[in-house]
């Protein structure tokens, strides 16, 4: 694990972490500064066989079992919009 730069997701501050694993690209998480909660994961991923830079936005979390859960998740490669 080591610090990444901070950013901004959904116009709220986040921390950023980098997580690194032997034989494993590199995963970047960034929690919301005031809560806690994850909202944000950026990887290398692949699209149309070339290497893109793949983002999962977290959102919308509410209660399940007394564990706050996201309910909404955006998924972006290469800067564009392919789910939600």
């Amino acid at each position: 694990l080591k610090a990444a730069a901070d950013g901004d997701v959904d116009g709220k501050p986040a921390v950023g972490v980098v997580v690194s694993s032997k034989d494993r690209k590199d995963v970047t998480l960034y929690f919301d500064k005031a809560s806690g909660l994850l909202v944000k994961l950026s990887r290398q991923g692949r699209d149309d066989g070339k290497d893109v830079l793949e983002e999962q936005i977290l959102g919308d979390y509410k209660a399940v079992d007394g564990v706050q859960m996201p309910h909404k998740e955006t998924v972006l490669k290469a800067g564009t919009k392919n789910q939600e």
